[in-house]
């Protein structure tokens, strides 16, 4: 369950002037004031440990005793005091929360890098979360020591016995991570990529005839609202092989339960729960009705996990001929016998240059994952992960569509050499290909250096330590949650030259061979970086290339300028306003 997409739907009560002035005003704020707050907008000023222990006994969830839980909760805040790591100093009841939703957690991320040093520890509610930006350290992490991170460490720490129907691959761990990640891996070569290739086309192009009617008018639009209803459309047809026509009907109820997924910022009942994981117990149904409520009475989540459920049960049942596409794929996967113990960290891992094929590789086995069970993948591992595939194939992708536009709007000469780059690709009558896109290097770089600036997803390169580790006087333990900062990197004075400034061609030639391949990863790193990448960037080449190829996109009165105005919530970072443009046909 989401605990985050409720802010916009809970209505929060306000302080007074009065209880500003009792507690302190200005720049001199007394010691604990946006605690008392946070107390104030949860109905309670007693939001203590003592407190919240007499509210869980008086509902039979049991604890120590009250003066027990507050010494344990005092110890786990000193967590990274004992361990040397220095970092932000952390409330007693919210860590280091309160200043994640007051400045954002970009901005907080960089304030504290920047006064700490380059390993910074925080707390994300009760969490202790070690921030990285030292490319060394990550590569350790990451990549040469994969084995001992292995697990995706998750900002969020329930306390709910793990479900075993938590089979995606953002869920699973250890073992049967890479037993599942080995069989899925696979679907995503090249052959494999350009077989989805078609159906991917004829959706960009109902895109194209949207944006037509906008340009035939020459009125100005919001292009991120038609990329969102697109790549929905791509997942469903290309991934799915299922026809929702998302496109023609905006109001498609798939498309709202997806919007609302992610239409949370860092509501102070989330900082609560981050805070009290303990508390899910007591709020989820309250959440789950809350959510709900907002759509018709459904919860979002359960929208699309059951469409997802249905898609699959309908495609075993009416497979007689099979389809081109990744649920396919999946599917006859099931009966798979990929050996897991012949598989290498660089075959796990999506990389450009990498076919993903079961084959020898330069890398030996990970030490501690050797093991000769060969996997099968049952229902539930199939729309689990045909699950997470639609979710983070329709947010991320259409998020990177819309701040490339951005871009391009705000910078038309760059818009013109992607222009130039497609003609010279292409005859004029030839049908934008596979192959085609594979030569359109400079729109590539501009996709790169949009998501450098603009990392879509900033806080979810995490991992877990699953064994005590030691890196000089640093010492991780195991359970400790790592996080890149992904923000901070990608702007790294010390990794890039004008690290603010917008320049395509430093993923060119020369200029990116000098680069180190940890300072840019939008998309994660090693052999648990994200799956879908290559058909991500498939998705992102063809969208543009269509588009360019037929329209000039026009900046607005109501248009940014760049640097934009950046909303966020816990996973995702938005233009706040949106894209609008004008498309003028070529």
């Amino acid at each position: 369950m989401c605990l985050y997409c409720i802010d916009k739907h809970v209505v929060q009560p306000k302080h007074s002037n009065e209880a500003r002035k009792r507690i302190g005003g200005g720049n001199r704020e007394v010691s604990g004031q946006r605690d008392y707050i946070l107390a104030q907008r949860l109905g309670t000023v007693q939001i203590t440990t003592h407190r919240m222990h007499d509210v869980l006994k008086h509902i039979g969830y049991e604890l120590q005793s009250s003066r027990e839980e507050n010494k344990k909760r005092k110890q786990l805040f000193n967590y990274f005091k004992e361990l040397g790591i220095p970092g932000p100093e952390p409330s007693i009841i919210t860590g280091n929360m309160t200043e994640l939703r007051e400045k954002t957690p970009t901005v907080a991320y960089r304030e504290w890098i920047e006064k700490y040093g380059k390993v910074v520890g925080y707390f994300n509610g009760s969490r202790p979360v070690l921030l990285v930006a030292d490319l060394d350290l990550l590569k350790m992490i990451q990549v040469k020591d994969f084995q001992d991170f292995i697990d995706r460490g998750l900002l969020f720490q329930s306390k709910r016995p793990p479900s075993p129907h938590n089979k995606s691959l953002i869920q699973l761990t250890g073992k049967r991570w890479k037993e599942v990640r080995s069989v899925l891996t696979p679907s995503f070569t090249t052959n494999k990529l350009k077989m989805m290739a078609p159906g991917m086309i004829c959706t960009i192009q109902e895109l194209i005839d949207k944006i037509d009617e906008h340009a035939r008018s020459s009125e100005e639009f919001e292009i991120g609202d038609l990329f969102q209803a697109m790549t929905l459309d791509v997942i469903c047809r290309s991934a799915m092989g299922i026809e929702y026509s998302i496109q023609k009907n905006p109001k498609h109820s798939l498309l709202a339960s997806c919007r609302l997924l992610f239409s949370g910022t860092f509501s102070w009942i989330s900082v609560l729960l981050a805070s009290f994981p303990e508390l899910e117990f007591i709020l989820k149904y309250p959440l789950y009705w809350m959510l709900a409520s907002t759509n018709n009475g459904v919860h979002p989540f359960d929208e699309v996990q059951e469409k997802c459920g249905n898609i699959v049960k309908q495609r075993q049942i009416n497979n007689a001929v099979p389809q081109k596409d990744l649920l396919q794929l999946m599917i006859e996967a099931k009966t798979s016998n990929v050996d897991v113990a012949s598989v290498t960290s660089d075959q796990l891992t999506a990389a450009d240059d990498n076919e993903h094929e079961l084959k020898q590789s330069a890398l030996s086995s990970p030490k501690g994952l050797t093991y000769s069970s060969k996997t099968v993948l049952d229902d539930d591992d199939i729309t689990q992960n045909a699950f997470l595939v639609l979710v983070a194939g329709y947010e991320t992708t259409s998020n990177t569509l819309t701040l490339v536009s951005h871009m391009l709007i705000n910078y038309p000469d760059v818009q013109e050499k992607v222009r130039q780059e497609l003609f010279t690709a292409l005859g004029p009558d030839e049908e934008i290909s596979y192959n085609t896109i594979q030569k359109l290097t400079y729109l590539n770089c501009v996709i790169q250096e949009t998501m450098r600036l603009y990392p879509p997803i900033f806080s979810f390169v995490t991992r877990e330590a699953v064994v005590d580790k030691q890196y000089g006087k640093l010492k991780i333990p195991a359970g400790t949650a790592v996080m890149a900062a992904t923000e901070y990197i990608h702007r790294d004075p010390s990794s890039w030259e004008k690290p603010n400034a917008f320049d395509p061609d430093r993923f060119l030639g020369e200029r990116r061979k000098g680069q180190n391949p940890l300072a840019f990863q939008p998309f994660g790193a090693g052999p648990r970086n994200c799956i879908g990448m290559r058909f991500a960037q498939m998705e992102l080449r063809f969208t543009l290339a269509h588009i360019l190829r037929r329209y000039r996109l026009v900046a607005t009165p109501n248009s940014d300028k760049e640097p934009a105005e950046i909303d966020m919530n816990p996973l995702v970072l938005r233009i706040k306003r949106g894209v609008h443009v004008r498309a003028v046909p070529l």
